[in-house]
C-alpha cells in the first residue's frame, strides 16, 4: 500500500518573518495582525510560526490565505522549555577556582589561630627581655600579612560568586530562548493548508493579546492675558503594552470599545413554578376535647385555663391564616390571569383583562469612536505608558478670580 507522501513543512518566526500591518488598542486588550509571505509546494504543507506572545487569546486566533491555497486545520500549542544545562566548561572553571580559593581561606583562618595562641602562650621564662620587643614586632607583621590576604581571599571570593551567578543566568536564559522563542514568546501556531500549485503565498493572522491597553489623559493650559478662548484642552492617550513583543513601525488605532472572543449562546435550565397552598387549620373542637381528658381537677382547671389561652392564640391564628388564604387566593386567581387569553374574562361584566408590564430601555449611550495615529508609531513592551495626543480644542471660558489671604506676621498698613 502506498503511503502518501510527507508534507512541505515550513519553520516561520513571528519576529523575523513577518511585519504588524496594524495594531487595534482596546481597554485592556489589543488586536495584532501580522501578515507573512511564504513558499509553498504543491499539495500538502505545514507551516509552523513559533515564537508568538504567552498572552495571546486563544480565542481569538484568525488566520487568512491570499493565494492559490485552501486552510485545512489551525491549531495552537505552547513550546515546552527545554531541560536547563546544569553546567558549562566556564561555570565549571569558576566553581573550581572558588574551591582553591575556599581552602586558601581554611588555611589562612588557621594560620591566624595559631599565631594567636602563640603570642599568648609566650612567658617571660622562655625570652629574655631584650628580645621582647623584637618576638612582638615579628608576630605584628606576620598577623598583617596574614589579614591582607585573608581580606584579598574574600573579596576573590565574592567576585567569583557574582560571576558564578552570571554564567547560571546565561544557562537559564538560554534555555528560555533556545533559539526558537524569546522569553515571553512561547506560543505556536499550525497551519496545514493545500496549494494547487507551488508559488507564494500571503498569510495573515489576527490574533489579540492581554497586557496591552490604553488610557485618555487631560492636559488644561489657560491663558491669563486673553479673553478670546483662553482654554486650551489638549486630549491624550496613553499607550502600555508589556506583551513580549515590539510593536515597531506600526499603524496603532485606538477604539473605545473592548471585544470579546468566544461567546457562545447560553443554556438555561428550566426553572418550574408552582402555586403555595398552606395546610388546613386543625379543628378548634378537636383540640378542646383533647385538652379536657385530664386527670384530677386541678388539672382539668389547669388545662382550662390553658385551653383558653390556646382557643384565644388559635383563633388570631385562624384570622390570620383566613387572611392570607384570601390573599393567596387573589394571588393565584392573578397568576393565573397572566397565563390565560386575554378574553378570559371577557363574558364577566366589569372584569378587564389583566395589563402585561413592558420593559423600557434606559440607556442609550452606544458611542463608539476610533481614533487613528497619524503615520507610524513604535511601542516596545516595556509596560511604560507611551503618549500620543488625539486632538487639542481652543475654548472659551469665564475667568473667576480667588484671593485667599495670606497669614504672616508681617502686614502693611495704611
Amino acid at each position: 500500500m502506498a503511503q502518501s507522501p510527507k508534507p512541505h513543512q515550513l519553520d516561520l518566526n513571528s519576529i523575523k518573518d513577518s511585519k504588524i500591518l496594524r495594531v487595534n488598542v482596546y481597554t485592556g486588550l489589543a488586536e495584532v495582525v501580522r501578515q507573512f509571505t511564504v513558499n509553498l509546494g504543491q499539495g500538502d504543507n505545514k507551516v509552523v510560526i513559533s515564537g508568538l506572545p504567552n498572552v495571546l487569546v486563544k480565542e481569538s486566533l484568525r488566520v487568512e490565505g491570499h493565494g492559490s491555497c485552501t486552510i485545512h486545520d489551525v491549531s495552537l500549542s505552547e513550546i515546552p522549555y527545554p531541560a536547563t544545562p546544569k553546567s558549562s566548561p566556564k561555570l565549571d572553571e569558576l566553581v573550581a577556582q572558588r574551591t582553591v580559593i575556599d581552602k586558601a581561606l581554611t588555611r589562612c583562618q588557621r594560620a591566624i589561630n595559631t599565631l594567636n595562641s602563640f603570642q599568648t602562650t609566650i612567658a617571660v621564662q622562655t625570652l629574655e627581655p631584650a628580645k621582647l620587643h623584637d618576638a612582638h614586632a615579628n608576630i605584628e607583621r606576620v598577623a598583617q600579612e596574614l589579614d591582607d590576604k585573608l581580606i584579598d581571599l574574600e573579596e576573590q571570593k565574592k567576585l567569583l560568586h557574582v560571576e558564578i551567578n552570571k554564567e547560571r543566568l546565561l544557562l537559564n536564559q538560554s534555555a528560555e530562548t533556545d533559539g526558537v522563542a524569546g522569553p515571553g514568546l512561547r506560543q505556536r501556531v499550525s497551519i496545514n493548508l493545500f496549494a494547487d500549485k507551488a508559488g507564494q503565498v500571503e498569510l495573515v493572522i489576527t490574533y489579540g493579546v492581554s497586557n496591552a491597553g490604553w488610557s485618555a489623559a487631560y492636559d488644561i493650559y489657560v491663558k491669563t492675558d486673553t479673553k478670546d478662548k483662553p482654554v486650551s484642552l489638549l486630549y491624550k492617550a496613553s499607550i502600555v503594552q508589556n506583551t513580549g513583543e515590539a510593536w515597531e513601525d506600526v499603524k496603532l488605532t485606538l477604539e473605545t470599545i473592548t471585544p470579546t472572543f468566544g461567546i457562545s449562546i447560553p443554556d438555561l435550565p428550566p426553572w418550574t413554578l408552582s402555586i403555595y397552598r398552606p395546610p388546613p387549620p386543625v379543628p378548634l373542637a378537636k383540640m378542646a376535647r383533647g385538652s379536657a381528658l385530664g386527670g384530677s381537677a386541678d388539672k382539668r382547671k389547669k388545662s382550662t385555663r390553658d385551653g383558653g389561652r390556646e382557643r384565644k392564640r388559635e383563633r388570631e391564628r385562624e384570622r390570620k391564616e383566613s387572611s392570607s388564604s384570601e390573599e393567596d387566593e387573589e394571588e393565584d386567581v392573578m397568576a393565573f390571569g397572566l397565563f390565560d387569553s386575554e378574553d378570559h374574562y371577557a363574558g364577566r361584566p366589569g372584569a378587564a383583562a389583566v395589563r402585561r408590564r413592558n420593559l423600557f430601555v434606559s440607556s442609550k449611550s452606544n458611542v463608539v469612536a476610533s481614533f487613528s495615529v497619524p503615520g507610524i508609531m513604535t511601542v516596545p513592551s516595556d509596560g511604560e505608558g507611551h503618549n500620543v495626543t488625539i486632538t487639542e480644542l481652543e475654548l472659551g471660558a469665564e475667568m473667576s478670580w480667588i484671593c485667599v489671604p495670606r497669614k504672616l506676621t508681617k502686614v502693611h498698613l495704611s
